[in-house]
């Protein structure tokens, strides 16, 4: 099918909210408020490569057998409930033209019977897997051959992490905090959510597996550091920092509240400011005054 037309369809079947079309990760802390970057520490969610890994390729075999899925096809796996927000309607669009590709999606959304609808319009029914939220996940990361997420907004995707930890190259968008890692390590690629065209590009790039391996080895390598313990420690060290801080700006507070208590007080702060010399009266004045007369 035409792309065009199939952004047509899947564009007249969902209507983003208007909160889903102007949300926009430029809302954050820094720009909000005025934040300097040394006041906001970044600490990712954690992913466990032990757990999460390569190895869970066993289940390849298994799972295309039981969905029907062909030896030859590439496996683009979306997680996420709420598919307006996540970007199934684009990665449906964007996988319409692509024959080779098979999508899988776990999650739910009430408009779950139009999405598998728009499957058959846009004849790819056979070509798109539907499972509910509360499916198993790691088989399905070792089953697929690269992970898609081009969300209108999620702050940083735990299933991103996951499947970059089982070395899948990531297809998101720049209104996921998932971008960051996709660009700084090269483990895939970033386009706008709504640019259907530039998505179907680079899902029609990753149908190369020499491509896919190279991203797939960049993913995994950019989340190793991120595992439990490192956060674990980032997060103990930060509480540890602002302890510190909190209890130096005490102790300072408590120190100048003593020195204003002890501080000799000027002329006039003790609230006799009758006593208090004239400037151009010598002191010798007071002791030669005489009382006014009764």
């Amino acid at each position: 099918m035409d792309a065009r037309r199939a952004i047509e369809i899947v564009a007249h079947v969902f209507r983003p909210a208007p909160d889903e079309l102007h949300r926009d990760t430029g809302y954050c802390l820094r720009d909000r408020y005025g934040l300097s970057d040394e006041r906001l520490p970044v600490i990712y969610n954690a992913v466990d490569a032990d757990v999460f890994s390569p190895a869970l390729r066993e289940h390849r075999e298994r799972i295309r057998h039981k969905y029907r899925i062909g030896e030859d096809a590439t496996v683009f796996l979306l997680v996420g409930s709420g598919f307006n927000r996540k970007g199934v309607p684009a990665t449906l669009a964007a996988l319409a033209g692509l024959s080779a590709a098979h999508l899988i999606v776990i999650g739910d959304d009430r408009q779950l019977e139009a999405a598998k609808g728009l499957t058959r319009t846009l004849d790819m029914r056979s070509r798109v897997t539907f499972l509910p939220a509360a499916t198993d996940l790691m088989p399905f990361y070792g089953a697929a051959d690269a992970f898609v997420l081009p969300a209108l907004y999620d702050s940083f995707p735990d299933a991103a992490m996951e499947a970059m930890a089982c070395g899948l190259p990531v297809v998101t968008s720049t209104r996921s905090g998932a971008a960051e890692l996709v660009t700084e390590h090269d483990a895939g690629f970033v386009c706008d959510a709504r640019d259907v065209s530039a998505l179907t590009g680079h899902l029609r790039a990753l149908l190369d597996p020499e491509l896919r391996s190279r991203l797939g080895a960049n993913a995994r390598a950019a989340v190793l550091p991120i595992s439990p313990s490192a956060m674990t420690l980032k997060l103990v060290l930060l509480y540890k920092q602002l302890l510190e801080a909190s209890v130096a700006h005490k102790a300072a507070a408590r120190a100048a509240a003593k020195l204003a208590v002890e501080a000799p007080l000027l002329h006039g702060e003790d609230g006799l400011g009758s006593e208090t010399l004239h400037p151009d009266e010598p002191p010798a004045a007071r002791a030669t005054q005489k009382p006014p007369p009764r």
